[in-house]
């Protein structure tokens, strides 16, 4: 009997539930080789499953984990970027235990560092549609698209007491299905200006990720003041992008069971839904906070234990968090 894949991961499924094969045919067992698909075949791990089922299932979450970088997409410009080191390309052998069933190669399968799926068309980001950013921050947008390659175009629409002011950002090629965009204010606010507009005319700013097949995506900004006590965090949210916030007070204090120094931050007041957005930073895989000393994002942990939502309407959420120790992954 020969050995055959029942089921493969995938494209892009999230990392819950979408990672795994069913092999089958493996009555007598086998060992099964799973490699890194994207650097040089690197062997990542080898598996044996034992003789007297004829179908299992395999799951490689753990070893796509083991592939990836996942860091906040930077840059002076705004720009269209890869999702690359966001998502695992995989392959596996299958060598029965059996002398006389040939072995076997799975096809390359790409799975995007996710707990949760999205569709075709589906934002990478559970957050509100609305957000606030300053004139010198940074934020991301990703979305699943139709197709591995395709040209797309930001752009985005200023608005004030004065009308509106459409400007063109960037223009750039999606990647393995996926569409990412790192947002540079400081250059959206250079060429707004280049086309006759001034930052005091404007108080919102529509943003279109626009595809040719015509799927588009939209935020929505209100340009707000920079928070100078404030600290901008981003995390790894479920979907695979990586979201961001700028909590308006920061409050350091020395609790942390080590004497670490750490540092509260308050949201001040948000809506229900918004809180509830925030609430993934307490179990991300990633969470990061901007250092406008260095201009760049430091790896930091989340204190579980230091984490209170106020109640009321609106509510106020209040967390803490330290230096991510050295070591850890």
């Amino acid at each position: 009997m020969a050995v055959t894949f029942g089921a493969v991961p995938k494209l892009l499924n999230g990392m819950a539930g979408g990672t795994s094969y069913l092999l089958q045919g493996i009555d007598g067992g086998c060992r099964v080789e799973i490699f890194d698909g994207d650097d040089g075949d690197i062997l990542l791990g080898v598996k044996e499953l034992r003789a007297g089922r004829s179908s299992q299932m395999l799951d490689v979450s753990r070893y796509a984990w083991r592939m990836v970088d996942v860091k906040p997409l930077t840059g002076a410009s705004t720009a269209f970027a890869s999702m690359y080191g966001r998502v695992a390309m995989i392959y596996i052998d299958i060598y029965s235990f059996d002398p006389s069933v040939e072995w076997i190669r799975s096809p390359l399968c790409d799975l995007l560092i996710a707990r949760e799926r999205r569709a075709v068309g589906e934002e990478l980001s559970s957050g509100p549609q609305g957000r606030p950013i300053a004139w010198d921050e940074c934020d991301e947008l990703a979305m699943v698209c139709d197709g591995p390659h395709a040209e797309a175009i930001c752009s985005a629409v200023f608005d004030g007491e004065l009308g509106e002011l459409p400007v063109e950002l960037a223009r750039g090629m999606t990647y393995k299905g996926l569409v990412a965009l790192h947002l540079n204010m400081a250059d959206a606010q250079a060429k707004m200006i280049l086309a006759g507009g001034s930052p005091e005319d404007f108080d919102t700013m529509t943003l279109l990720l626009q595809l040719p097949n015509g799927q588009v995506m939209t935020r929505y900004y209100r340009i707000v003041d920079s928070a100078a006590q404030g600290r901008r965090v981003c995390w790894l949210n479920p979907f695979g992008a990586v979201d961001h916030f700028t909590f308006p007070v920061a409050q350091r204090s020395n609790v942390a069971p080590e004497g670490e120094e750490t540092l509260t931050l308050v949201s001040g007041y948000q809506r229900r839904e918004t809180l509830r957005w925030l609430m993934q930073i307490v179990s991300a895989e990633r969470v990061w906070m901007f250092d406008r000393a260095t201009q760049s994002y430091e790896r930091v942990d989340v204190m579980a234990n230091n984490v209170e939502l106020r109640e009321g309407l609106p509510e106020i959420l209040t967390m803490s968090f330290r230096k991510r120790r050295e070591g850890t992954l």
